[in-house]
């Protein structure tokens, strides 16, 4: 429909609670209120559909972390609401916490991480990093550095253990460069699958110091259909690709507890 890249990307939350609906997104958006209440009962839609297909697949691990209290840390991926978060909150009727920022880097999350992290979630899932690793105009010129990361991550990673969270750590996702390039190539943003390594080796070396362990993504690293599992600027995951992530999360948050 007219309009439709540009509703998808103002349909994440933002720090302001930035909800779906058609109250806060009619003056955003240039498309008719039918065209908008269409899509947003078509994201619904979406996420219902989602959720039956989860409880049916992963049955017992959604028993054993129903009502859970959890807090989730990330950027855009995690803050989407076609995503991951949502889908897994409903499905396992969590007490979902939202401390996901559009755009986010691990500098914006801490004083939130702070914050959030004081209303004692049993489960801190974490997953930041990929516009942390963004370059502006030059290689070397990252949008928050590597030192800088690691200090936030390990900041955020001590105040979950400390209050007895458990923890989920992800690594950053892999992009798919050829189409990020074509996308951000007039803002100047420059991204590699080899730096978002370097930041992914940090995060490694932190979540040994913590005796967390650091969780990847087999789910995109074991598929033929890796182009179908992300949108078209290579960076954000699909909804085919947030399903898939969904239920990799349902997993391994059965596994810490």
């Amino acid at each position: 429909m007219p309009g439709h890249g540009f509703v998808r990307f103002n349909l994440h939350n933002s720090l302001c609670s930035f909800p779906a609906s058609l109250e806060v997104l009619k003056p955003l958006v240039d498309i008719s209120e039918e065209a908008l209440w269409e899509y947003l009962l078509e994201i619904d839609r979406i996420q219902n559909e989602r959720v039956v297909r989860l409880q049916a697949a992963c049955a017992k691990e959604i028993e054993r972390l129903k009502g859970k209290r959890v807090l989730f840390l990330g950027d855009s991926i995690t803050n989407d609401n076609l995503g991951y978060r949502v889908s897994v909150s409903r499905a396992a009727e969590l007490e979902s916490i939202n401390g996901s920022i559009s755009g986010g880097t691990s500098s914006m999350l801490v004083p939130l991480a702070k914050h959030l992290i004081g209303k004692r979630p049993e489960i801190v899932s974490l997953m930041i990093g990929v516009n942390d690793s963004i370059s502006l105009e030059k290689e070397s010129f990252h949008q928050v550095s590597l030192e800088e990361y690691a200090r936030n991550v390990d900041a955020i990673l001590g105040w979950a253990k400390q209050s007895g969270a458990k923890i989920l750590l992800f690594e950053i996702t892999p992009i798919l460069e050829d189409r990020f390039e074509k996308c951000f190539a007039n803002e100047k943003k420059l991204q590699s699958n080899a730096m978002i390594q370097r930041y992914n080796r940090i995060l490694k070396q932190i979540s040994e110091q913590h005796q967390v362990e650091l969780l990847p993504h087999p789910w995109l690293s074991e598929t033929t259909e890796l182009d179908l599992l992300y949108e078209s600027d290579g960076i954000h995951l699909s909804v085919k690709g947030q399903e898939r992530f969904a239920e990799n999360w349902l997993t391994v948050a059965t596994s810490i507890l």
